[in-house]
């Protein structure tokens, strides 16, 4: 299985980004690939791994510009269980534990109770915003 690489492009407005480690999650439903983050609560589908990858990038990208032109990035991330810290110049994400989302969210529950899946690590880029 290809590497899975994913890169959010949208810049804060001050041009800066900053990398987090983000858990992955791969598996078959019927005759579709997918692509699963437990933290961002986001689903990338495709007929390939490929196309699912892709799928996710567009999810990711598409999520990133919405919440960033709303101004509401960082109280989606901490809806979803992120913590902040720092000034708005040097603030860091760190993305709920593994362990934490797999105790309270369902549909992980059934993925890895039910579903064979491969779990990745990757750094994703999101905007620092002021």
């Amino acid at each position: 299985m290809a590497k899975l690489k994913y890169r959010g492009t949208l810049n804060g407005p001050n041009g800066k980004v900053m990398e987090v480690g983000l858990s992955l999650l791969s598996y078959r439903d019927e005759d579709l690939h997918v692509i699963f983050s437990p933290a961002l609560d986001m689903f990338g589908y495709g007929h390939t791994d490929k196309e699912a990858r892709a799928s996710f990038d567009e999810t990711l990208g598409e999520f990133l510009r919405y919440t960033g032109n709303k101004g509401s990035l960082q109280n989606e991330l901490a809806r979803l269980g992120w913590k902040t810290a720092g000034r708005a110049s040097n603030r860091t994400y760190k993305a709920p534990e593994f362990s934490r989302l797999l105790r309270q969210n369902d549909q992980l529950q059934d993925i890895v109770n039910h579903k064979e899946f491969r779990k990745y690590d990757r750094k994703v880029e999101l905007p620092v915003l002021a």
